[in-house]
């Protein structure tokens, strides 16, 4: 694994999108996604993130919630995985049965499929979850409420843990030239609202106080779709529904 990280970075990738799904090595096993647990290490993931941020690559994640095995604990554990690893962009979606997935066969032998149609709708379902219906989308908003919430403070928060541990690597990360990244900052500023300039301000004082190298990581700054959507909406960025 080391090899093919060091040729992906001479290759020029920044970054590696990880289907995560959860932090729950019991609800991976049920799910098959062997490559996602290590028997003797319950850190596994975690350590694995680590691993890829300090050969120089961001880790973008998709997560799932809706999973068998997920209880009350679930979203607190996929807030608090997300946060600590520092994985700014987290794409975290409700489980969806699609027509011909073992996941489908099963819940049709169980009889949870739901007569109804896969919506794009952060909120439907198409089976009967384990979990309570009610309870499950609910804890599914407040980790997107918490993870994006409106001002931003923990977007910025996981940033500052993704520079903690992110290798430089010259040759992918170049310097700006001091007009470019001073025009960059204030077209970001514009697109925020009042309630997110003061986390943003931290963050950039902060990386300028531990590091010049701010101008090197463009891509932890906000994309637009956030900026946008967090100054209307208490869940301002979602992936959409995922299966298994």
């Amino acid at each position: 694994m080391n090899d093919l990280m060091d040729v992906m970075i001479e290759a020029g990738f920044d970054s590696v999108f990880l289907g995560i799904e959860t932090p729950n090595p019991k609800a991976l096993k049920k799910m098959k996604k062997p490559q996602n647990i290590d028997t003797r290490d319950d850190d596994y993931l975690f350590k694995a993130v680590r691993k890829i941020q300090g050969k120089g690559m961001q880790v973008l994640g998709g997560f799932i919630l809706g999973l068998d095995d997920d209880d009350d604990n679930a979203f607190d554990a996929q807030i608090d995985f997300i946060q600590e690893t520092g994985i700014p962009m987290a794409l975290i979606g409700l489980l969806t049965a699609l027509k011909g997935t073992n996941l489908w066969t099963r819940l049709e032998r169980e009889n949870r499929l739901l007569d109804k149609p896969v919506a794009i709708d952060d909120t439907s379902l198409n089976f009967k979850p384990q979990m309570d219906p009610a309870t499950l989308v609910e804890g599914y908003l407040r980790v997107i409420g918490t993870i994006y919430d409106s001002t931003l403070e923990n977007y910025f928060d996981r940033c500052l843990t993704l520079l903690d541990h992110l290798n430089p690597v010259p040759h992918l990360h170049k310097p700006v030239a001091g007009h470019i990244l001073y025009a960059g900052i204030m077209g970001i500023r514009r697109r925020l609202t009042p309630e997110q300039l003061p986390p943003f301000s931290r963050y950039i004082a902060k990386v300028s106080r531990t590091t010049l190298d701010c101008c090197r990581w463009p891509s932890v700054w906000p994309p637009r779709a956030i900026t946008a959507r967090s100054s209307r909406a208490s869940r301002p960025f979602s992936a959409a529904s995922r299966t298994t």
